[in-house]
């Protein structure tokens, strides 16, 4: 992991299209602002959520009997009936 220090207003570059930059910090709150330019598609999304919906993607799969990861009981792509 690649820790880095930056002030508002400064920010980073993860290859040649996604930039991070510090919006504003207030006490230990830090605002992202977060620019993934020049791709088609690029999902940005919150670790705690994900893995929240993993976790109930679980707890669907064990309660249904579905043990296809990824797909809802009726056998649909599970992040589309989630809307995402």
């Amino acid at each position: 992991m690649l820790v880095l220090g930056r002030k508002p207003g400064q920010g980073i570059r993860i290859g040649h299209d996604i930039t991070v930059t510090i919006c504003r910090v207030r006490g230990s709150l830090v605002s992202l602002g977060i620019a993934a330019e020049g791709r088609p598609v690029t999902r940005i999304g919150r670790r705690d959520i994900d893995e929240i919906r993993d976790r109930d993607d679980r707890d669907l799969d064990r309660d249904s009997g579905d043990t296809r990861r990824g797909q809802d009981a009726n056998g649909d792509d599970a992040s589309k009936v989630r809307g995402g």
